[in-house]
């Protein structure tokens, strides 16, 4: 990964980021577990990917 993207403290972050990169997605569902996790999650709304974090990504699959 990036080093941008691991210094994201939440995982979940990067996935939301990804899912709402996607033209045909309006919204994501997410789930939390505990109070603490609802922060760092709602805050990959902002969270843009750029061109490289997306190869980076993609190479690592």
């Amino acid at each position: 990964m990036p080093p941008r993207i691991r210094s994201i403290p939440a995982r979940g972050a990067v996935a939301v980021a990804w899912t709402l990169r996607n033209p045909a997605v309006n919204g994501a569902i997410v789930g939390f577990r505990r109070p603490e996790q609802v922060d760092p999650i709602v805050a990959a709304a902002n969270l843009t990917l750029d061109k490289h974090d997306i190869a980076t990504i993609l190479r690592r699959k």
